[in-house]
């Protein structure tokens, strides 16, 4: 089985040159490598064709399509019948790459998405450790339910499927700049593809968020939700969205108090919430990131 690994950047230079240097590393290395420059401006392309594993590397450039239209034509690249995609953030652990191989001789025509958790040993604040932890927590929902996985999920970071799929259900929908790997997920459950989640086939996801960037993604993915929802009303039909309910009583005051764009400054600059036990200090953080991100989305967070 020709395998092939996909990588969409945008001005990812560092990022992913790691994400290259682990797939050197791997206990399985007959693939091939497709890089998807997504009209980078950091030299990227340049820095990746000096590399010694370029025997295996194929660099394409594009003008800046975002992450749905550079992972496509990553995959028009690409010679292998298996697609790998990582993020350009991710480094995979030396069994990323067999433990995807190895999934799909066992289970053909299936999706196996893999655990992009953060590496708690690079973490370097408290609120980093924190969101490693939520990670952690998710991965464990994930992997407590039944194979395949009786609802459609998928992240985009690190995943595998066959070519013969990919192309039946139409790839990414290219007019997607976020959320494209949850609705590219529902068109996988729709035709009764089976996806399967392994915790262990790990890509290390080195995203080092702030209180304030952690905020402000969840709000970018919330509008992302929004607009795939007026794109593709049909999905919704079928596949709520989650609903958020606010919050009453003491539970609304104590939202409110959390919600105070001084407790994102706190947490990033002087964090005097670290005196607190880690299980009381969590729940503060839990208590601003959610308040801000779900029921004040448009207070501000700082500059």
């Amino acid at each position: 089985m020709l395998i092939s690994v996909l990588i969409a950047t945008y001005n990812g230079l560092e990022k992913v040159k790691n994400c290259i240097n682990a797939l050197d590393s791997q206990s399985f290395g007959d693939f091939e490598i497709i890089v998807l420059v997504d009209g980078s401006t950091d030299d990227t392309a340049e820095m990746l064709r000096k590399l010694p594993f370029y025997k295996k590397l194929k660099v394409v450039e594009q003008a800046n399509g975002g992450r749905a239209v550079a992972r496509n034509q990553a995959a028009s690249y690409a010679q292998g019948e298996l697609f790998i995609f990582l993020d350009d953030d991710t480094r995979p652990i030396p069994t990323c790459i067999q433990r995807h191989v190895t999934h799909h001789l066992q289970h053909p025509h299936s999706v196996l998405v893999g655990n992009p958790i953060e590496d708690l040993q690079m973490m370097k604040t408290d609120f980093q450790r924190f969101k490693q932890r939520l990670s952690a927590q998710w991965a464990d929902d994930l992997a407590s339910q039944v194979a395949p996985l009786p609802y459609p999920f998928l992240t985009a970071a690190n995943f595998s499927i066959s070519r013969e799929i990919f192309y039946l259900v139409g790839g990414f929908d290219s007019r997607l700049r976020d959320a494209e790997d949850y609705e590219l997920a529902i068109r996988l459950f729709q035709k009764q593809v089976p996806i399967y989640f392994d915790k262990n086939c790990i890509a290390w996801h080195d995203d080092f968020l702030t209180c304030k960037r952690y905020v402000q993604r969840l709000r970018e993915y919330s509008k992302a939700h929004q607009q795939l929802e007026a794109l593709r009303p049909e999905i919704f039909e079928h596949f709520p969205s989650r609903q958020i309910i606010p919050p009453k009583g003491w539970k609304k005051m104590l939202y409110e108090i959390a919600s105070l764009p001084i407790w994102v400054w706190c947490i990033d600059h002087f964090n005097f919430f670290r005196f607190l036990p880690s299980r009381w200090r969590y729940k503060c953080y839990a208590a601003v990131v959610t308040g801000l991100s779900s029921f004040y989305p448009h207070r501000s967070v700082g500059r």
